[in-house]
């Protein structure tokens, strides 16, 4: 599931943050106003959410066990260390690591710096910036892309100096 949300935007999110009918999620609370949002969901986002949904008998779509109480902040951190330990992850290895894979492939993708502040709900472009990590092959072609760049204006530029030299060639002809 793409994790652009917080563990504070997303542990509490009511029924009424419309998950699926409009193939978004409504976040609306934050520190800032810049957190208050509306992310798109996919396809397979809508389904797990929807089956939370379905197992809540409250306003609150993630619940505990009873399927009535919150599910609290420090839950979401024993689940992930339950997790991070039966797999065999680093200490390192946390769910909110998954906002910068979601920033960096959605960066990949050809998402501007504007649309990834406002998907992650960053007030300032710089934060959002710490979230993106180029990768080597993304380095390696936007060198890429500059070096054919350049060699399509030196080409450009031969070819006026040719022409230059051509009208000059002309002109002291007809002197």
């Amino acid at each position: 599931m793409p994790t652009f949300g917080r563990k504070s935007d997303v542990h509490l999110a009511k029924r009424a943050d419309e998950w699926g009918h409009f193939g978004h999620i409504q976040i609306r609370d934050g520190k800032t106003p810049f957190r208050k949002r509306a992310l798109p969901i996919t396809l397979r986002t809508k389904e797990i959410l929807s089956k939370w949904m379905a197992k809540s008998k409250s306003d609150v779509v993630f619940t505990r066990e009873d399927n009535i109480s919150p599910l609290s902040a420090f839950t979401l951190i024993q689940q992930q260390e339950r997790m991070r330990n039966l797999l065999n992850l680093p200490w390192d290895a946390v769910v909110h690591g998954g906002r910068h894979t979601a920033l960096t492939n959605l960066g990949m993708a050809g998402a501007d710096p504007f649309s990834l502040q406002k998907i992650a709900g960053h007030a300032n472009i710089a934060t959002t910036m710490r979230y993106v990590h180029p990768t080597p092959p993304a380095m390696k072609d936007a060198f890429k892309k500059k070096a054919d760049r350049e060699k399509q204006e030196r080409k450009k530029s031969s070819r006026k100096k040719a022409a230059n030299v051509v009208l000059m060639t002309k002109a002291a002809a007809a002197d």
